[in-house]
């Protein structure tokens, strides 16, 4: 892409040059938070006894992967990628031809996090509990994306 349109807003890798922080801020967000997401979904549930997770609270042994904040928690990316992925939902090409939100991602982050988080775990378990095959799963992918899209369209017409 960057051979055929180098720096302009034909390459898709440009248009994204607004938006592209913040989806590495989401997913720290959801690194840091994922188990604090997952007690809200699940009271008195504990992150560190689900499959495929490393760590415990208070452990602090972790750090996240962009910005080396401590963490409790080690969470597979079989979770964490479907989750972010799912924001694509609220990317819109802007009129100065770059791409924006439709929404304050973070914002959304806040309040579907727990829900997002519930729903992947499920799916890895209906998988055998395997985390790889949740991040792996065509339609887990759309069912969180199809989450994102359902709020946003529910905020828009509000």
């Amino acid at each position: 892409m960057h051979k055929a349109h180098q720096e302009n807003k034909e390459n898709p890798y440009v248009k994204m040059t607004p938006i592209i922080l913040d989806f590495l801020k989401l997913y720290e967000k959801l690194e840091t938070n994922i188990g604090d997401y997952y007690a809200n979904a699940n009271q008195g549930g504990k992150y560190g006894s689900t499959k495929g997770v490393s760590g415990s609270v208070n452990s602090g042994r972790y750090f996240s992967k962009f910005f080396f904040r401590k963490m409790d928690y080690s969470t597979p990316t079989g979770f964490i990628y479907p989750i972010l992925g799912a924001f694509r939902a609220l990317v819109v090409l802007e009129e100065d031809g770059y791409y924006g939100w439709a929404m304050d991602p973070f914002a959304v982050m806040d309040q579907l996090g727990s829900k997002l988080v519930n729903a992947t775990i499920d799916r890895s378990r209906t998988l055998g509990n395997n985390p790889q095959s949740a991040g792996k799963d065509r339609g887990h992918w759309q069912t969180l994306h199809m989450m994102i899209r359902m709020h946003l369209l529910e905020n828009l017409s509000s």
